[in-house]
């Protein structure tokens, strides 16, 4: 029989399901009674680093590498943070959709965005 030892920490370099990989330092991390597959992509010259949580259900393979190969493959995957102006843009969109967005401004136009660029989000 196989010894079955578990590691805390170790770089890999992680195959999504969607044909998508990302590359960087896993850990598990348990959330609301669930666990996770934590990665911390590390940073890269033009990107900073940022952490994923991945279900199991997401992933086709782990491989382990060394550190200098996972941060290699992560420089030439180039995976992003979640971009908080599209997050924006994506919420507002929902809430307009259902009729939850109010226009705060004194314009006869049609658009969502009030006169000072605010937007109320209606209960």
């Amino acid at each position: 029989m196989q010894d079955q030892t578990t590691t805390t920490e170790f770089w890999a370099l992680v195959e999504l399901m969607g044909h998508q990989k990302i590359a960087g330092k896993l850990s598990e991390q348990v959330l609301g009674g669930s666990s996770f597959i934590r990665i911390d992509v590390p940073e890269l010259p033009d990107s900073p680093a940022f952490t994923r949580l991945l279900t199991d259900k997401a992933i086709y393979a782990i491989n382990p590498v060394t550190e200098e190969v996972a941060r290699h493959m992560a420089q030439q995957i180039r995976a992003q943070p979640i971009n908080a102006w599209d997050a924006r843009k994506m919420f507002e969109r929902q809430l307009e959709q259902s009729g939850k967005l109010i226009n705060m401004g004194d314009d006869e136009d049609e658009d969502d965005e009030g006169d000072d660029g605010t937007w109320d989000y209606g209960q």
